[in-house]
């Protein structure tokens, strides 16, 4: 054979393996998969036939000649078709490795044996080559074989390209689509599993679906089937037309139709559904973007162990927006629910943490590692910030391919006009495109990649914008900067070319479909304007679809690339841009500072796309800079691509979701109805409902009885209406059930009752007065009076006092005034006087401003209160400062010491209480008596109001099973 020449870059390579008599037997065939296009990019259904060369005992099976890349290690294997579906790789470790070195290449192998053999050295060391999407299908076939998780990857619709095939067989084509971001290019980690859940992206009749489970099985993919209606409603009604404009700060005047919004929630349940029939436990589910925010709670509810993640791939928008939705708490709830949410930039996470502070009241802090964690009841949900990159091995190899069936098309067919060419149509369902590059598209590519090279042979400037036909792509801003720039530097009018490729957008809606007509009308006028002004200036073409093979084509030619989106989530298409002129001279990126991108391709030149001027001069700046330039922000870019791939950053994702979530045996309890209210919180060890069976008998048992009772919130309700955190709006007076039962226990001789409250002293006193033998505390304990004790009966009006008399309460005044000063400056702060304690109440104010603000009010007290005897807590929208060691806990405590002072102890304690104020109470009684009741210690029973986490070991739903 001859050697490779130095202007020949591909191999015909002939693939021959001998087979034993098992695998010929009826209906089953060799094919040959491997990371090369040609050999299907491990695409099980899209390997190369082999054909047998004899019939019985061994065979040898030959396929056709291949072209591959000389001098490039290709991976391959071989694979077993059974009756046109696949039933096993070839048992071998690793892979096969084959380095073609000459212009025709054999390669002799034996089915099921492999020995691998040092490679040669061609050329420099190339990147480490992916791991191949083999291991994946192996995993899939034969789980048995693997450790570790599954990691269930839940998307809108699955990452493949589905054609039912014509004829009576009925057959199913299937491929991987390149452009997803989810399709299957290499595994998350060496022992994981992958399955892929979602809808295969066209209309199948209900007899076919089984036959299409049964194929995509052998891809690792589970599909879910809507129905028609549903998905329409679903898809087209809410989240095309609803939630991607606003997720993107686009708002008109519309109303909110309840009927999409109730197919969102359908679909999303029939997610959850077929999520919850494929889990087992220890999964890892990773659900995927604004399709399926809601899908985190309906998983909840069926799987409370289960870890899930959500990473968004759409912007989010700012507050002010996200607030103009109806069902915003139902959906931010639905997304608090994941364990772990990921976000591409700080600028969409920030959106999310400030829509969580203002409309649910949550706070955030970062930890340790780079994350963001919010709060909610006592749960941390991590917030991750990671941009997910390209693969830059698919793009060389997609890259190689293009090139040789460009090569092979000979640009024989006459070029695709360029300027207003005719539009192409597809239809409105999902279009996707095959990684393999069509005969005829790579003719009509080649012939207009020898007109962009002859512009480049003309001295011009080449400059290239490939952006979907959609108005916030930007593209009129972009044609009318260059028209700009043709018109201010004349000079440049014969030197610079600018060509810009259409895509047809996808899924079109009504809305969507209107909008594209009137864009359209608009770049046609600007490029007649610009046409009869600077003929030839402008290149325009409109195309259906653009594989990456393509893309890859055109941006190496670009000496310049333009992006200029207002509005974008992730895009490939820049860092592509860089990757592709990765030999030769750079080119030079121009990105919108808009662009998700813009923030990690820092040798970008960032433009405002709405700033005409600014953009013409970038242009000018790109067409003028000098070459070490563009290599060092070249240089800067393609480390970031290189480093941070799409596989990088999905394995970093699985692995953060598997260390932040909860272990199955931590005591994580949904908790609230509806989607608003719906939450996970976490309890402590041995929280559960009380039993009143359990207190009756042990409060019979009793022979000396101690209960303290929480007021507003506990004996009665607080009004819902009033949304104030700190304020008790509860009731003015008890209910009268209410009053005769505490009297009740009050008279009863083996019994201390206590009332607290944070309220003044004359408040308690007023309502309380009546109730004979009760003990009071006022100010979270700071006045009390004593009442009846067990054997000890105290009728009549006790002496309030003070637990520490020498209290020193001088520092209120400093306090007021500096609380004054702020409030001053702070629109919505109320102060209150509490005797023992000052409150700033912040809870209607703008949660941001007030942040702000409590920062330097919290300095400013530190500095004037550092040696003065008070302490300073907060709460949920309040400041308060008190008297230094003073709660109910503290008072709890003492009383409780007097009872074993001057009664001989206590045999049964009954604690009750609703809020925080409370939680000091629990502790006091949890320490000195522990959690349980043992060694002949008294009965506690520590009870809290509502299911909520909480120091107390039991809880009650509301007020009313508190009284009679």
């Amino acid at each position: 054979m001859a050697s490779v020449s130095s202007e020949s870059q591909f191999s015909l390579c002939v693939f021959e393996v001998t087979v034993g008599p098992s695998v010929h037997a009826d209906g089953h065939s060799v094919h040959v998969v491997g990371d090369h296009p040609a050999l299907g990019c491990w695409d099980s259904a899209c390997g190369v036939p082999l054909h047998a060369t004899a019939a019985g005992g061994w065979q040898l099976r030959v396929s056709a000649p291949v072209s591959i890349p000389s001098g490039v290690a290709l991976q391959y294997k071989y694979i077993v078709i059974a009756n046109g579906q696949l039933q096993r790789w070839e048992a071998i470790q690793g892979n096969r490795v084959l380095v073609p070195d000459r212009a025709d290449v054999v390669a002799r192998d034996e089915l099921d044996r492999y020995v691998a053999l040092p490679l040669p050295r061609l050329e420099p060391p190339l990147p480490p080559l992916p791991p191949t999407g083999a291991s994946l299908a192996e995993a899939s076939l034969a789980p048995e074989d693997h450790g570790g998780s599954t990691v269930l990857i839940v998307t809108y619709i699955l990452p493949l390209v589905i054609r039912k095939d014509e004829g009576e067989a009925g057959g199913w084509t299937i491929a991987w689509n390149q452009d997803a971001i989810t399709a299957k290019k290499r595994p998350l980690e060496p022992h994981a599993r992958v399955q892929r859940i979602g809808c295969p992206g066209l209309a199948v009749a209900e007899e076919d679906r089984a036959s299409l489970t049964a194929a995509l099985s052998a891809y690792g993919c589970v599909p879910i089937f809507l129905d028609a209606e549903l998905d329409h409603s679903f898809y087209f009604g809410f989240c095309r037309s609803y939630l991607w404009p606003t997720f993107h700060n686009v708002i008109k005047a519309r109303g909110f139709n309840d009927k999409v919004w109730r197919a969102y929630c359908a679909a999303n349940r029939r997610f959850a559904d077929k999520v919850i029939e494929v889990y087992d436990s220890g999964d890892l589910v990773w659900v995927h973007d604004y399709h399926l925010l809601l899908l985190p709670s309906y998983i909840l509810r069926k799987l409370r162990t289960a870890r899930v993640g959500l990473f968004l791939h759409t912007p989010f928008p700012s507050s002010e927006i996200f607030r103009t939705i109806p069902v915003r708490e139902e959906l931010i709830r639905g997304m608090l629910n994941a364990d772990l949410i990921g976000f591409h930039i700080f600028e969409y996470a920030r959106h999310f943490l400030t829509c969580c502070k203002r409309m649910l009241g949550l706070e955030y802090e970062f930890h340790p590692g780079g994350f963001i964690a919010v709060r909610d009841y006592k749960r941390d949900v991590k917030i991750s910030v990671s941009h997910v990159g390209i693969e830059p091995e698919l793009c060389r190899v997609e890259q190689a391919a293009g090139e040789a069936n460009t090569a092979l098309a000979g640009g024989a067919a006459p070029p695709m006009p360029w300027a207003c060419a005719g539009f192409v149509s597809v239809s409105s369902g999902v279009s996707l495109s095959s990684p393999v590059v069509a005969n005829e598209e790579a003719r009509k590519l080649a012939s207009n990649l020898v007109e962009l090279r002859q512009l480049q042979a003309a001295g011009k400037t080449v400059m290239l914008g490939i952006d979907e036909m959609e108005r916030l792509k930007g593209i009129p801003l972009k044609l009318i900067a260059f028209e700009q720039l043709l018109k201010t530097v004349p000079e440049r009018a014969d030197k610079v070319a600018l060509v810009q490729v259409g895509v047809r957008a996808r899924n079109f809606t009504p809305a969507v479909q209107a909008d594209f007509d009137e864009l359209r009308g608009e770049v046609l006028e600007i490029l007649g304007r610009i046409e009869s002004a600077f003929p030839g200036a402008v290149r325009f073409v409109e195309v259906p679809t653009m594989a990456l093979a393509q893309r890859m084509q055109l941006w190496a030619l670009a000496d310049v690339a333009v992006f200029t989106p207002v509005r974008e989530g992730f895009n490939s298409f820049p860092l592509e841009a860089v990757y592709a002129r990765r030999e030769g001279t750079p080119g030079v990126v121009l990105l919108s500072e808009f662009c998700s991108t813009a923030c990690v391709l820092n040798g970008a030149l960032r433009i405002n796309p709405w700033n005409t001027e600014e953009v013409t001069h970038a242009m000018e700046c790109a067409c003028s800079m000098r070459a070490s330039e563009r290599l060092a922000r070249h240089e800067r870019d393609m480390q970031f691509i290189v480093q941070t791939t799409a596989s990088a950053w999905a394995e970093r994702f699985a692995n953060d979701l598997q260390t932040t979530s909860k272990k199955p045996d931590e005591p994580w309890t949904p908790i609230g109805f509806g989607l608003a209210g719906f939450r996970r919180v976490g309890w402590g060890e041995g929280f559960r409902a009380l039993d009143t069976t359990e207190v009756l008998a042990a409060y019979r048992r009793a022979r000396r009885r101690a209960i303290f009772l929480d007021w507003g919130g506990t004996l009665v309700a607080i009004d819902n209406g009033q949304l104030s955190s700190l304020i008790s709006y509860y009731h003015a007076d008890l209910p009268p059930a209410v009053h005769h039962c505490l009297e009740e226990l009050a008279a009863d001789p083996s019994n201390l009752l206590m009332v607290l409250s944070g309220r003044e002293r004359s408040r308690v006193e007023e309502v309380f007065k009546g109730i004979g033998g009760a003990s009071l505390a006022a100010e979270h304990g700071f006045h009390f009076r004593l009442g009846s004790f067990p054997g000890v009966r105290k009728v009549g009006e006790g002496a309030w006092q003070q637990l520490f008399e020498d209290f020193d309460l001088s520092w209120k005044e400093t306090v007021r005034a500096i609380f004054e000063a702020y409030k001053t400056r702070t629109n919505g702060v109320v102060i209150q006087d509490k005797g023992s304690a000052l409150v700033w109440k912040y809870d209607e104010v703008d949660p941001e401003f007030a942040s702000m603000q409590l920062k330097e009010l919290l300095q400013h007290l530190h500095t004037t209160l550092q040696h003065a005897p008070v302490e300073v807590t907060m709460g949920k929208g309040y400041l308060e400062v008190r008297a230094k060691g003073m709660n109910k806990g503290v008072i709890v405590d003492h009383i409780i010491s007097l009872l074993y002072s001057n009664c001989g102890g206590v045999d049964f304690v009954l604690c009750i209480g609703d809020d925080t104020a409370d939680e000091s109470m629990f502790s006091a009684l949890q320490s000195r008596f522990g959690s349980s009741s043992q060694g002949g210690g008294p009965s506690v029973f520590t009870t809290v109001v509502g299911r909520k986490p909480s120091a107390a070991n039991y809880y009650l739903n509301d007020p009313d099973e508190v009284g009679p």
